[in-house]
């Protein structure tokens, strides 16, 4: 009975012992994947803001063009 006493307690040691390990590691993982989710979020916007400045860029230009071949007598063309 003593025996078996000591391997219960053994037992319920060693889990006690490891079951903090296995919560940090858990909350570890959380952690990882928040800041994985973060940079995500923040490269998503320097890319959506990349492609508004692109797209700005684009419009001023077809819109200088536009101007320009007004000027040159190209009527339809201005129109597109």
């Amino acid at each position: 009975m003593k025996q078996l006493f000591i391997k219960f307690y053994i037992l319920f040691t060693s889990i006690a012992c490891l079951a903090p390990a296995a919560c940090n590691n858990e909350t570890t993982k959380k952690d990882n994947m928040n800041k994985q989710n973060q940079s995500a979020e923040v490269q998503t916007i320097a890319n959506m803001q990349e492609a508004y400045k692109g797209e700005k860029t684009a419009s001023a230009k077809y819109e200088a063009f536009s101007i320009k071949a007004e000027a040159e007598g190209y009527h339809q063309i201005c129109l597109l």
